[in-house]
């Protein structure tokens, strides 16, 4: 059934009803042309009541109550009209040993036109409309999850990506900003491979890199379980390194140039 099918009954309705009332009216024209007690005037101002009452075109009008029956009857949630007052949330990307699969609770699919109260942008400008993009300030610039302020023993966390990466796009955990510098574990598409660094207040420091590229439509990640650090692409853990320099922190998207784009962002937290 068409989304706009309940609107174009009401309005073929509305149009046989304006027709009928036409002919009514035009019965009365005609009956009143051998009345010769109509004034001139008389007869201008029901001429003029008629063509405030004509329906204009097929679906047209100038009645009010058309306007109010047309909106009464709109769909709630127009293809085109974006996504209403409920957040759309992305796609979980599976727990992949962690336990705990990201749900609608705990993604997010940017397609809101502005970011939600969850996401603080502790660096930079950002800016969601499809997609969500690092506008300006940085580098680093850094989205903080803020439902991870005391992050758990085991923390996952994946973004979608929109182009291929460039080195600009990267996600997070255990994450400190003491200072505006960057600590924690992120992973970073970078051009051909994706690497795995540790971020000691603004220094990094390479742990692993897995071979090839992450290009337009990939999720890459970030799993960190007791000392086991690994990457993560496509909802799949990559292989482990052992780390024990940052047991807790926050959760984030981080950027490294103005223009960065995400696709979408899912975690277990």
């Amino acid at each position: 059934m068409s989304l706009y099918a309940p609107l174009l009954a009401l309005l073929e309705t509305r149009r046989l009803i304006a027709d009928l009332r036409s002919g009514f009216e035009a019965v009365g024209v005609v009956r009143a042309a051998g009345d010769d007690s109509r004034s001139r005037e008389e007869e201008e101002e029901e001429e003029e009541r008629r063509k405030r009452r004509r329906i204009v075109g097929e679906y047209g009008g100038r009645d009010p109550a058309w306007f109010a029956a047309v909106a009464a009857a709109m769909p709630p949630g127009l293809p085109f009209g974006g996504d209403g007052g409920i957040p759309p949330k992305g796609v979980p990307s599976g727990d992949a040993g962690d336990g705990s699969s990201s749900t609608v609770g705990n993604s997010d699919a940017f397609r809101n036109q502005g970011l939600e109260p969850w996401w603080t942008q502790l660096a930079g400008v950002w800016v969601e409309t499809d997609v969500l993009t690092h506008d300006s300030g940085g580098p680093p610039a850094l989205l903080w999850y803020n439902q991870s302020t005391a992050a758990t023993t085991t923390t996952r966390s994946d973004i979608g990506i929109v182009v291929a990466g460039d080195g600009s796009q990267a996600v997070g955990a255990r994450l400190s900003f003491a200072g505006g510098l960057l600590s924690g574990y992120v992973m970073r598409a970078e051009v051909g491979n994706h690497r795995l660094y540790r971020y000691d207040a603004g220094v990094p420091t390479l742990i692993r890199t897995y071979a090839g590229a992450i290009t337009a439509a990939d999720t890459m990640g970030i799993f960190c379980s007791g000392n086991t650090i690994r990457g993560r692409k496509n909802a799949t853990n990559l292989a482990s390194s052992a780390d024990a320099t940052y047991p807790t922190g926050f959760t984030g998207i981080i950027s490294f140039a103005a223009g960065a784009q995400f696709s979408s962002w899912a975690t277990n937290l």
